[in-house]
């Protein structure tokens, strides 16, 4: 049992075998429901799909990508139950319905009107903004937000 443990100890330490994550760490949602892991509820308030980004005193931004579309999420972090908690947009990810993951798109995101910054939240507090990402034109993404251990994803 000894040798076992030593085993899956270094196969984790390498990266080769990853720990399970338990259903405490992991919460599911849809747009619109206000989804709670780890101390921290998030909440999608809405998307938008959009083939080309205009914002005042800048030239419109298209995908860089063949089929591809800009996704422009409106979310809200709160922290409901921790002293303080980080946010940040690099915190997101959306993964399609083949399992492939898109990080924001930044020159996208920074172009909304209400980008989602960085920073932290006291308990009890909330703050909202977009962030923005270039995915295939096609339905059943996931919003994925990973904050330590815990995640929370959300059917777009």
């Amino acid at each position: 049992m000894k040798k076992m443990l030593v085993v899956v100890g270094i196969l984790l330490t390498l990266g080769i075998a990853q720990p399970v994550m338990s259903s405490r760490h992991l919460a599911e949602g849809n747009v619109g429901e206000r989804v709670v892991a780890g101390g921290v509820a998030l909440t999608v308030n809405a998307t938008q799909r959009l083939a080309i980004i205009i914002a005042p005193g800048r030239p419109p931004l298209t995908p860089t990508l063949d089929g591809h579309e800009y996704i422009v999420v409106d979310v809200t972090i709160e922290n409901v139950e921790r002293d303080w908690v980080p946010y940040n947009p690099l915190f997101f990810t959306v993964r399609d319905s083949d399992g492939y993951e898109y990080v924001m798109d930044s020159e996208a995101s920074f172009m909304s009107p209400r980008p989602l910054r960085s920073g932290e939240l006291a308990r009890g507090d909330k703050v909202r903004g977009t962030v923005v990402f270039q995915v295939p034109k096609r339905k059943g993404l996931l919003l994925i937000y990973k904050i330590g251990d815990y995640q929370i994803r959300v059917r777009l």
